[in-house]
């Protein structure tokens, strides 16, 4: 692996500690990769004197211009890029004025953050680049402090993890899940795994609490939302036929219901199949051909809590009476919205996402009465609160300023 920087991250490396961040966001707009990163960045910035670097894919970028958005999306231009061993960038680092990255001084006055996603899971064979990654960066950046949270992990994973944690023990270990707990504890139980929930937790809530002046109840128009993936870690890449009977059975069931689309990943067909792309895809089956898309990638790219801006959300999903997705973080948000919502799992990836959420109940049995499945997910923010606690006392053990008066 190869590692870049800004003239203005190499210039921050050497004057102030930092906290590095790798984690489900390499680059790609997808609403909870993204959401996760920005919510891990409010915290630093909200609760430390740490700057927060991102770390990203190069090779996820195609021109000057690609980066350049990349820094206006995330408000900042503190960045470390890197390239796969194998894999070259269509950017040209010299001319995109980034320099590459030997040593860091002051290594030992620095954090690295892993912050959530689904990458721990083996059976997706994510499991084994990003542990290289993460291994490898600790190695090259000197990294003598670093901590886990968010993840989700599956047995094929397992072992991957333990080799990580091994070699480069963390301070803390957090899963945002209670299966991916248990198979820590079954299988890495020296590293003290605990339960961190999602890492997206307190920027969505703090997102789903801004909501706007009520509408009136004649502005709003009651509706079905509809979130298809077809990208080949959610096993549906070929379930056309099942997608379409379901969208068929519940257009039936709720004629008067106005459609909503919901598109989690903004990115071309090649790189994700997502609602719109699927559409697409399905040739024809899906029965609407007057829908209102909502396009949360877009919206998660906008938000920016150090300006107060915040897309309304809630204004957006208004008169949702029930949603179908197959998006983990779209499921989520739409919990805490209060909107029942089915998440659709064909493969052993989201059938765990299901039951992290507490959605794993028949389809039929939630189209024919759909309020009967509202989700409460209290006690997993509690819980949340709970490791948030243990992170700000690991951080002040560490010697790392952490606000007396902390926002969550």
């Amino acid at each position: 692996m190869r590692f870049f920087a800004t003239q203005s991250t190499l210039a921050t490396l050497q004057t102030q500690p930092v906290v590095f961040l790798i984690g489900g966001d390499l680059g790609y707009k997808n609403f909870g990769d993204t959401l996760q990163l920005k919510s891990t960045v409010m915290f630093y910035l909200e609760n430390t004197q740490l700057t927060p670097v991102l770390v990203m894919a190069l090779n996820r970028f195609n021109s000057i211009h690609d980066l350049e958005s990349l820094a206006a999306n995330h408000r900042t231009d503190k960045f470390i890029f890197f390239t796969d061993d194998g894999y070259e960038s269509p950017i040209d680092p010299a001319e995109s004025r980034l320099k590459p990255v030997d040593q860091v001084a002051g290594a030992s006055t620095h954090l690295l953050h892993v912050y959530g996603g689904g990458y721990f899971v083996g059976t997706n064979h994510w499991v084994e680049s990003m542990t290289h990654r993460i291994a490898t960066f600790i190695e090259h950046f000197s990294i003598t402090r670093y901590l886990l949270s968010g993840g989700q992990l599956d047995e094929a994973g397992a072992p991957f993890v333990g080799k990580l944690l091994h070699e480069h023990r963390p301070l803390l270990f957090g899963l945002r899940d209670e299966e991916s707990l248990r198979i820590a504890r079954s299988h890495l139980p020296q590293y003290k795994p605990q339960f961190s929930f999602d890492d997206v937790t307190e920027l969505m809530l703090r997102w789903v609490g801004k909501r706007r002046a009520r509408r009136s109840p004649h502005d709003v128009t009651e509706g079905i939302a509809w979130h298809i993936g077809m990208t080949d870690y959610t096993g549906s890449q070929n379930e056309a036929e099942s997608i379409v009977a379901d969208i068929v059975s519940a257009k039936d069931m709720y004629p008067t219901l106005a459609p909503i689309v919901i598109q989690a990943f903004d990115e071309p067909s090649h790189i994700a199949m997502d609602s719109l792309q699927s559409i697409v895809q399905l040739a024809g089956g899906f029965p609407y051909s007057d829908y209102r898309v909502v396009n949360l990638s877009r919206m998660a790219v906008d938000i920016d809590h150090t300006t107060n801006v915040w897309p309304d959300v809630a204004k957006s999903l208004s008169g949702v009476r029930l949603a179908v997705v197959s998006s983990y973080h779209s499921a989520m948000l739409l919990i805490l919205l209060r909107v029942p919502v089915y998440l659709r799992a064909k493969n052993d990836y989201y059938e765990s996402k299901q039951q992290a959420l507490r959605l794993a109940f028949p389809y039929e049995d939630f189209i024919a009465d759909p309020a009967r499945f509202l989700v409460d997910l209290s006690d997993l923010i509690r819980r949340r609160k709970s490791w948030m606690g243990s992170l700000r006392r690991t951080l002040r053990r560490e010697g790392f300023y952490v606000k007396s008066r902390w926002r969550s």
